[in-house]
């Protein structure tokens, strides 16, 4: 007669698997699940060069026309009713499509370039983005969006 151990240990093996498998977390690959990573409600602190410091959040959302670009409302603080600013991924980064204008209360202003890192956890985007309200005066702008 065999020990009970012996008919218990293959059961021991599934069940270790089982959870080790479970407990392994998928991580986003291509630019299409990074997308969906990102998607959400961001707190944004931006520095620039003209307005200062300021604090606001903004919403990333997956680009309706390309599930590997997103939509960025709020962006620049230019107000949620106008339109979004479109930036395309590319592993970690997201590359803002150049001189897109932002009609805001009258004024457009045109978002000239920007690069956002993405963090390897997805809860940041450190920025960098170059943007003119018709003055003639770019805004070098610096900002730190924190997932919410």
């Amino acid at each position: 007669m065999k020990n009970k151990l012996y008919y218990l240990k293959p059961c021991i093996w599934l069940i270790i698997t089982t959870l080790f498998l479970s407990a392994c977390e998928e991580e986003p690959t291509g630019d299409v699940d990074i997308a969906g990573a990102i998607e959400g409600q961001w707190n944004a602190e931006e520095d620039s060069e003209v307005e200062g410091t300021s604090s606001y959040t903004v919403y990333i959302d997956i680009h309706s026309d390309d599930s590997s670009s997103v939509s960025i409302s709020n962006f620049y603080q230019l107000g949620y009713d106008s339109n979004p600013v479109i930036g395309d991924i590319s592993g970690s980064r997201i590359e803002l499509r150049p001189n897109q204008v932002v009609d805001y209360y009258g004024v457009s202003y045109t978002i000239e370039s920007g690069t956002g890192t993405i963090t390897d956890d997805y809860k940041n985007i450190d920025w960098q983005y170059k943007v003119d309200d018709g003055s003639g005066v770019i805004d070098n702008v610096t900002a730190v969006y924190t997932k919410k």
